[in-house]
């Protein structure tokens, strides 16, 4: 554990939901293969996405996903689902468009 002098509590953060993506945008990073290489190629596994949501509660805001398509991600449903039911305020998915 980490300890700092003053606790950080952001309002706002993104969460990957997937780097994983089906199209081949040539201007896009994770088709030219820099995300791999960067941070990985995966999904947000539900679990561990409700222990970060559980032990933040005062996040207001959440991003899901940036860098590759979120309905691919086979828990995606189960992690929009627990967002409704926590009534969190603000939720924004982003996908490729």
């Amino acid at each position: 554990m980490i300890n700092v002098l003053y606790p950080i509590n952001p309002k706002n953060i993104r969460s990957e939901a997937s780097t994983v993506c089906q199209l081949r945008c040539v201007s896009y990073p994770t088709a030219q293969g820099n995300i791999k290489k960067d941070i990985g190629s995966d999904f947000l596994k539900f679990n561990d996405f409700k222990r970060l949501v559980n032990a933040n509660p005062w996040i207001q805001k959440i991003e899901l996903s940036n860098f590759g398509e979120i309905f691919l991600n086979p828990e995606i449903c189960k992690i929009i689902d627990m967002l409704i039911r926590k009534k969190l305020p603000y939720m924004q998915i982003m996908a490729p468009i």
